[in-house]
């Protein structure tokens, strides 16, 4: 009988931390005013490779999350206050190996 398994490695380069990955504008209060906002983010990212010479492989990710928050009016002279989101992420090139084994077991 033969019997395969396989497993995958990633590789990184050219990794940057904490890299500005977007900003997105949420809300504007008005001096006495209170907003509560329900939002959801979305982010994606972009997957470009190969297979064996012979198999190109593209896609596409993305994740996204909903939140609910509370914004209140400035608490200075100013007339209104802005709120803005920043998203802080990694930046880089990752590459993802398939490895398959192939191993020969006898059963007596």
């Amino acid at each position: 009988m033969i019997d395969s398994y396989g497993y995958t490695k990633t590789t990184r380069s050219n990794v940057k931390t904490n890299q500005n990955l977007g900003r997105k504008f949420v809300c504007s209060v008005a001096k006495g005013q209170t907003k509560t906002i329900n939002t959801t983010y979305k982010l994606s990212a972009t997957v470009n490779g190969s297979y064996r010479y012979f198999l190109e492989i593209t896609g596409e990710g993305s994740v996204s999350y909903s939140v609910e928050d509370t914004f209140t009016r400035p608490t200075s002279s100013k007339n209104s206050r802005e709120y803005r989101a920043k998203f802080i992420g990694n930046k880089g090139n990752y590459t993802q190996t398939l490895y398959k084994e192939n191993v020969n077991i006898k059963i007596m």
